[in-house]
């Protein structure tokens, strides 16, 4: 792996640290729930595209008091670039969901990784 990627995947863990620490979904009731996502694909000017990506679904815990999640989902997609690619605050869900902070991560043969905090019922994703 190139220092790139790992610079990129070693602020991702930290991000999720402390989104944990200041983001404690755990607190009061919480319920599975199987949120859709499209991991999108990559052009070859390093852009999102919808050409080449693919749809998983996003399993989380989420509070029922507040709406409020945390998760991470794995797939693979088309990566037309030839680099490695970091996305930073993206909303790839499908459905109502508003993301305040998010990494998108798409490695040079299309491994891909999206780490998500939000509140289910609010903003939208991308449409299908």
């Amino acid at each position: 792996m190139n220092r790139k990627l790992l610079k990129c995947l070693g602020v991702g863990a930290l991000f999720m640290v402390s989104v944990a620490v200041a983001f404690p979904v755990w607190a009061g009731t919480s319920k599975s729930e199987n949120l859709k996502v499209f991991l999108e694909g990559v052009d070859s000017r390093g852009c999102l595209t919808n050409c080449g990506g693919q749809s998983v679904c996003f399993n989380t815990c989420v509070n029922t008091c507040t709406g409020k999640f945390c998760g991470s989902v794995r797939g693979c997609v088309q990566n037309c670039s030839g680099c490695n690619q970091c996305y930073s605050d993206v909303n790839l869900f499908c459905g109502q969901v508003c993301v305040s902070c998010s990494q998108y991560t798409v490695s040079r043969c299309g491994s891909a990784c999206y780490t998500a905090c939000g509140t289910v019922g609010g903003g939208s994703g991308p449409s299908e």
